[in-house]
């Protein structure tokens, strides 16, 4: 029974607690039933840090609230002085964590540059997402700036969409070199470039790549909970959305090649006439030469090596065989017939329709 309720005090915290003051609750060692508790009306740490202007008021609140009575004859006593220090701790640490923030924002709108997201308000919403998908490691991390980045703009609701190089891992070196220069008061400003991290190429790092911008923002929900088109976001949405893009519809959707000799020679009329009978004649001349001009691939789309007895004429004859069987005509990969079984193909030799390993 202690082990239910402790289990739904826990996901009420995880589900309506911003991350940052439910991590600052456990690192000062806030009973659960007490984060419960205040987590009914203190949800951000900016309304708890607006609890009292003095840590008296402060802790004559947290005993008043939750029933916690110094004077109680031992070991309550004990334990209840022990519980309101450490929500006091929690509240000193989560005002001088707002105004902090406060002066960076206001250093940053007037000087003109990004706000840096501090430590323990990163490991806080790092801790959110690990509680759902477990321990992280550094290349599925979000890199600081990065996150950083995409926090300031959920915060202004100024959302951009960003390239595939800009998404970076908390192991890649994202920042080059400081650059000084001058703004229209005259002043000295000290930014630094970036160095931009590396495009996808295989379909495991545009999987990594969406695994990355995924963890940001979860976390990114876990810190703005008030934001409504944040919530109910998970990590399958991002799953779906890579499996549609490597899929049948995208990567793999089969487009037809016209022959270059017909692009070569198609003449330049307006479209009636000689030269629209012209134009129909190279189409079906090109679309005969995509049937009859294959070209092969050795590998699959995941780098795994095709079978060349398997699309031989004789067919695999190894057992448990680690290739692919599949089709190795580029744009079929199906694992119903091998080459000779395609349609429109020609062994070498057979003239002029046959088909270019």
């Amino acid at each position: 029974m202690a082990a239910a309720l402790a289990a739904t005090h826990r996901q009420y915290v995880k589900e309506f607690v911003d991350a940052d003051l439910a991590y600052l609750w456990d690192e000062n060692e806030v009973a659960l039933l007490y984060q419960y508790n205040f987590g009914q009306n203190y949800r951000t740490m900016r309304r708890f840090a607006a609890l009292g202007d003095t840590s008296v008021e402060v802790r004559l609140a947290f005993q008043t609230d939750l029933g916690l009575d110094p004077t109680a004859a031992a070991p309550a006593g004990a334990a209840n002085r022990a519980a309101v220090a450490s929500l006091v701790s929690s509240w000193e640490l989560s005002k001088d964590y707002i105004q902090r923030e406060s002066q960076l924002r206001a250093e940053s709108k007037v000087l003109g540059i990004k706000t840096h997201s501090n430590v323990a308000e990163r490991q806080a919403m790092k801790r959110a997402v690990e509680t759902i998908l477990g321990k992280l490691p550094p290349k599925e991390t979000p890199h600081p700036d990065y996150l950083a980045t995409k926090l300031e703009e959920v915060e202004q609701d100024e959302l951009m969409a960003l390239t595939f190089d800009m998404v970076a891992h908390a192991e890649e070196q994202e920042v080059n070199e400081l650059i000084s220069n001058l703004d229209a008061t005259g002043r000295v400003q000290v930014s630094r470039s970036k160095a931009k991290g590396k495009l996808p190429v295989k379909s495991e790092e545009f999987r990594m790549k969406i695994k990355i911008e995924a963890h940001v923002w979860l976390m990114l929900a876990a810190k703005c909970r008030n934001k409504v088109w944040l919530q109910g976001l998970t990590v399958s949405d991002w799953s779906r959305f890579t499996d549609f893009i490597l899929g049948d519809k995208v990567r793999r959707m089969q487009i037809p090649m016209p022959d270059k000799k017909a692009k070569k020679g198609a003449p330049k009329g307006d479209g009636r006439g000689a030269g629209a009978k012209s134009q129909l004649a190279l189409l079906d001349r090109a679309k005969t030469a995509a049937t009859t001009r294959l070209k092969f691939v050795n590998v699959t789309l995941d780098g795994t090596p095709i079978c060349y007895a398997f699309n031989g004429e004789a067919g695999c004859q190894t057992d448990g065989c680690a290739r692919a069987h599949v089709c190795k005509v580029i744009g079929c990969l199906s694992p119903d017939h091998g080459k000779t079984g395609h349609e429109g193909y020609k062994p070498k030799g057979t003239g002029k329709g046959q088909a270019f390993q």
